[in-house]
């Protein structure tokens, strides 16, 4: 998991503990990513509690997440998206490798009711 810039470790754990409302999705993802080794690739989730204000101040609608890994910050994404637009918002995802968009699907679906899973394509890497 990548970790927030320029913060010290108190820092950190007091903005993970007092800042940061995770989704049990979202928990279930972070959790599940961190014995990959590609770990670093995921957001840390003060960053995705940092996404999902943004997505709720800008009354964002619909967004497009360009490499999924694990599916962490679509996730993120989505939910706040459906808390402001419901049934309405609409999230676009699309990476190359077909096992990261399968991984993402699960935490999409997991979330249910909350989130339903967004448009996934997996992309042909560039020659």
């Amino acid at each position: 998991m990548s970790t927030t810039l320029g913060v010290s470790e108190p820092v950190r754990a007091y903005i993970q503990a007092w800042g940061v409302r995770e989704d049990p999705e979202l928990a279930r993802c972070r959790e599940d990513t961190r014995a990959d080794p590609r770990r670093g690739m995921q957001i840390a989730p003060e960053q995705g509690a940092l996404m999902q204000v943004l997505v709720k101040a800008l009354k964002v609608r619909f967004a497009l997440e360009v490499g999924v890994f694990t599916g962490y910050s679509s996730t993120a994404v989505a939910l706040a998206m459906k808390q402001i637009h419901g049934e309405e918002a609409r999230l676009t995802a699309c990476d190359i490798s077909a096992d990261f968009v399968e991984r993402a699907r699960a935490y999409w679906r997991g979330a249910g009711s909350r989130t339903s899973s967004p448009p996934a394509s997996v992309l042909p890497p560039r020659a």
